[in-house]
């Protein structure tokens, strides 16, 4: 059950950002609507994204190593933010952009350190070595 309701979030959430990545509305100074800088948006929301998408790897894999499962979920972000990027090409007032790419490649791999650093500090605080 957990593997289908992980994997659903994870799609979920895709077409969350595709969806934002669907809206025409052109980018000016790389600031967003909200004031906030597009690189930064890049990586809140793909950082959310890799932590689905470990949540979702793990439950069909719960023994592989934690290097493996967050190697594997940043590489599966990082490749969804590639496809996002050239969807982005398409749409009016969007355009295909090596900063959004660094943004989402960042979001993936500092999603897959904040589950590190979590994992390191439960097994401190609960004496797992």
């Amino acid at each position: 059950m957990l593997q289908v309701v992980s994997w659903m979030a994870v799609a979920c959430y895709m077409v969350g950002i595709w969806w934002l990545s669907s809206q025409g509305a052109q980018i000016t100074a790389r600031v967003d609507a909200a004031g906030i800088p597009d690189f930064y948006a890049h990586l809140v929301l793909f950082g959310g994204l890799s932590l689905l998408v470990r949540l979702a790897l793990w439950s069909f894999w719960p023994h592989q190593s934690e290097l493996w499962l967050g190697g594997l979920a940043a590489g599966v972000v990082f490749g969804y933010g590639i496809v996002d990027e050239i969807h982005q090409h398409f749409v009016p007032g969007r355009g295909t952009d090596a900063q959004d790419l660094l943004g989402d490649l960042a979001g993936a791999i500092s999603g897959q350190v904040l589950v590190l650093v979590g994992l390191w500090v439960w097994r401190l605080v609960h004496g797992a070595g």
